[in-house]
């Protein structure tokens, strides 16, 4: 008896570490329970800097800035940001798009089979032009509202170069990605950064610089170091 008991606490001890809090890279003194409806009002804005490694950060809106129903269907969201830069262009006519618990890169029928999952993400992407004449078409990231955790839900299936430099011109799905063997839901790779109460987007190093390595920037990560919740 004493021996069953035992092995019953280690798979207990066992189960706590593989949830805890320690295996993931955001710090256990962060508070990711902060209301999941600051993101319905909360804008994102993102810069990429001279290697196109991107930074986000969640800004509160303003009387003329602030998310406008798009498309119901969808559960799109829209607006008109401040211009931004990548490398050595400019993106101008900025525009962001807020996808609510709807994966844009999914088909109607995926997203309404996979609801209850899809509920607990926002999906992020943004147009624009890159030196005033690049047409540009980007996905970003999505965000577990309930955990704060930001995910890569898009990758290119189809670039061309421009002056040098690769645009992509077509995004699919990241699950559709085999990754050292696997092939799993975006949700249950690593990921790639997380969002603090204050609005500030914490990016992970192994995503930044995958954006050095011209095969395994957008990729998703999968290390089995992160469990998702």
């Amino acid at each position: 008896m004493r021996r069953i008991f035992f092995y019953i606490a280690i798979i207990f001890i066992n189960s706590l570490l593989l949830f805890s809090k320690e295996t993931v890279e955001r710090p256990v003194s962060d508070n990711p329970n902060f209301s999941s409806s600051k993101f319905k009002d909360w804008l994102l804005v993102a810069t990429f800097d001279k290697n196109n490694v991107p930074s986000f950060q969640f800004i509160d809106k303003t009387e003329d800035k602030y998310w406008e129903l798009n498309d119901s269907d969808t559960k799109e969201y829209i607006y008109s940001g401040k211009n931004s830069k990548a490398g050595i262009f400019f993106i101008s006519s900025m525009k962001y798009y807020q996808y609510r618990g709807y994966n844009p890169l999914y088909t109607a029928k995926r997203n309404r089979d996979n609801a209850d999952a899809m509920k607990r993400f926002y999906f992020y992407r943004f147009t624009g032009k890159g030196g005033g004449i690049i047409s540009l078409d980007n996905t970003l990231v999505a965000v577990d509202i309930y955990t704060k955790y930001v995910y890569i839900y898009g990758i290119p299936v189809e670039e061309d170069t421009v002056f040098g430099v690769e645009v992509p011109l077509r995004w699919g799905p990241s699950d559709t990605v085999v990754y050292k063997g696997s092939l799993l839901p975006f949700y249950e790779y690593d990921p790639v950064g997380h969002v603090n109460e204050d609005g500030t987007v914490v990016l992970y190093p192994s995503y930044q610089n995958s954006f050095l390595d011209k095969v395994n920037r957008y990729q998703p990560f999968y290390n089995k170091k992160y469990i998702y919740r």
